[in-house]
């Protein structure tokens, strides 16, 4: 074989030659006139296998999303923007990134194809980003008139309109009770006004911190001076009994009918009027937080739920977002089975899972604020960060390694160090 072919498609003259100079073992002195045949000889070979040439003519360089800083859809699998060829078309697919080195790519690649750019962002700018001005400060909405004592507060979360709505519900329900009576004039049974329905939610107040929930009442009132001596001051046993079995919050007549598309419709008005007033007494700041919560309830109730990494364990569950810094009741909607997460979504948000639809309902009073959400693996997506950023929230949380948008690079191997 007497030449010899290089991968560019070029020939090469062999080593061998018997015309051209053996090379020394040493170095090369360029100073040497004698060196100057065999240095052409090696510019000659260098030439001939340069990288430029064994590269061809079909390569195309790769744009990252983040190069280009445009925002793509998760929905289509984050598709690579794609630049023009010399004919002037796009042509490039998934299936070419598969041939070219992982080095080369300017990206990490989940098992859906969601692409995550190796470039971090550019922080050098001193401007703040736009989705990073909050629009609505936290303050409190309190008027210098309004009182500051405890109970005009009070009075701002449980106001007015809700308790004259108790009252005469509770009146229709003690109406009903007393026909079972002979003696229709019994103290006990006679309507109930303001003063005595405060009185009664005073009292309930002081069973909770008494730790009086579960306690039988013939021991509350028990007049041999192991009772509480505050529940007799305020009222009778009888009467205290009667209005904790009468007491009502919506109207019963059309209860029936409302329950077909409300399955909470017996405190619906009351517990919206309480979230309502929340929203408006305060205005949280940049944070909130969504999460679960369990309410302790062990009678017999159709949404009952099971959490078995709760105290608890047995109560009714709620979803709530909170101030992050201190721990504010903001927003909170009561779980009623399959469908309530997505109550008051559109049919497009529907389609969501689980998860982001209960923080996109939660997060209703706060699109468009620019406030940031928190919020544990359950709810956590890219789905969900998506879905905040377009109505002008972000987002921070843990996620699930589980995900298919994770590369394989981002999960932890004992054959790579931290960081």
């Amino acid at each position: 074989m007497d030449e010899l072919g290089t991968s560019s498609g070029k020939r090469r003259l062999p080593v061998n030659n018997p015309r051209l100079p053996k090379r020394p073992r040493g170095p090369i002195n360029l100073l040497d006139s004698c060196n100057e045949t065999l240095i052409e000889s090696l510019i000659a070979e260098d030439s001939s296998g340069s990288e430029v040439d064994d590269i061809g003519n079909n390569f195309i360089p790769e744009i990252s999303d983040h190069d280009t800083g445009t925002d793509t859809d998760i929905s289509d699998n984050e598709a690579t923007i794609q630049p023009q060829t010399q004919a002037g078309t796009i042509s490039e697919s998934s299936s070419e990134d598969d041939d070219v080195p992982l080095s080369r790519l300017g990206y990490y690649r989940g098992k859906n194809k969601y692409k995550w750019s190796k470039t971090p962002a550019n922080r050098s700018s001193v401007r703040t980003p736009q989705h990073n001005i909050i629009l609505r400060v936290p303050t409190s909405n309190l008027t210098e008139n309004d009182g500051k004592e405890p109970y005009d507060l009070w009075k701002q979360y449980i106001d007015d309109d809700m308790l004259l709505e108790i009252i005469t519900r509770t009146n229709s329900k003690l109406l009903e009770y007393i026909s079972r009576f002979t003696n229709k004039d019994r103290p006990e049974l006679q309507n109930v006004d303001m003063d005595e329905l405060l009185a009664f939610i005073g009292l309930l107040m002081y069973s909770a911190v008494f730790k009086s929930n579960h306690e039988h009442a013939d021991f509350i009132f028990a007049t041999d001076g192991t009772g509480r001596e505050v529940f007799r001051c305020v009222m009778s046993k009888n009467r205290f009994l009667c209005l904790l079995h009468c007491l009502r919050f919506d109207n019963a007549v059309d209860r029936a009918q409302r329950k077909e598309t409300d399955k909470l419709a017996a405190i619906s008005y009351i517990f919206n009027r309480f979230v309502s007033n929340c929203q408006r007494v305060y205005n949280i700041s940049q944070y909130a937080t969504v999460d679960e919560m369990l309410v302790p309830f062990r009678g017999r109730f159709f949404l009952m739920i099971y959490m078995p990494n709760k105290p608890a364990k047995y109560g009714l569950k709620l979803m709530c977002l909170c101030h992050a810094e201190n721990g504010y009741f903001y927003n909170c909607y009561i779980y009623c089975g399959k469908g309530s997460d997505g109550e008051s979504l559109t049919d497009e948000e529907k389609k969501f899972m689980v998860p982001t639809q209960a923080v996109l309902h939660l997060t209703q009073p706060l699109h468009g604020s620019n406030k940031n959400i928190t919020c544990d693996n359950w709810f956590t997506s890219i789905q969900l960060i998506d879905a905040l950023k377009q109505r002008g929230l972000t987002c921070v949380g843990t996620v699930k390694k589980n995900k298919r948008e994770i590369p394989p690079e981002f999960l932890p191997a004992k054959t790579r160090q931290e960081g």
